[in-house]
């Protein structure tokens, strides 16, 4: 690879190898697929950055495939945190959430340069204005496994982000793949 920073990418290992690794620190489930509240994404990435240490963030949303339908910029994550989509029920070889983001002038999912050591794991991340996943300049040591990032959930039909779908300006991130 050209870039000294991206320790690994595939993008051809099926999701069906997942190695998941134990939840970390406090952990915070999302159990609804509506933008804010109790029980959603917004509001357990919030717990997440009011909470000292590392945590995980679970998803538990019914069974199945579910859509967030994202209003608006969803807050950065700030501290070390484990997104592991793979927790959602049904999970079998492919991810079941989707974060869709039409009109939301932001990226999906951005990580803070204090948010060293995070795992986003299982989604479809689709429609941003911006990035899929940003990670911002001193976020490192990053891993972006198993997500669909662009697709309609097919992995083939492209409902891509309007930028990247991964922007990196951290160093030592690992992109792709289904392991960690």
């Amino acid at each position: 690879l050209a870039d000294p920073d991206v320790l690994a990418m595939s993008t051809d290992a099926p999701v069906t190898s997942f190695q998941a690794a134990p939840p970390v620190g406090t952990i915070y489930t999302v159990t609804t697929t509506s933008n804010s509240g109790a029980g959603s994404l917004r509001q357990a990435i919030t717990d997440a950055n009011g909470h000292a240490g590392a945590d995980t963030i679970l998803f538990s949303v019914g069974t199945g495939a579910k859509t967030i339908k994202v209003t608006s910029a969803l807050p950065a994550i700030t501290g070390p945190t484990v997104m592991d989509a793979t927790s959602q029920p049904g999970f079998v070889d492919a991810p079941l959430i989707r974060l869709d983001g039409p009109g939301v002038g932001a990226s999906g999912l951005a990580l803070n340069s204090t948010s060293d050591g995070s795992v986003i794991r299982g989604l479809i991340i689709t429609r941003f204005a911006g990035d899929g996943i940003q990670i911002k300049s001193g976020a490192d040591d990053i891993t972006i496994a198993g997500n669909w990032i662009g697709t309609a959930g097919t992995a083939t039909t492209g409902l891509g982000n309007t930028d990247d779908g991964i922007d990196l300006a951290g160093s030592r991130a690992t992109i792709g793949g289904t392991g960690s």
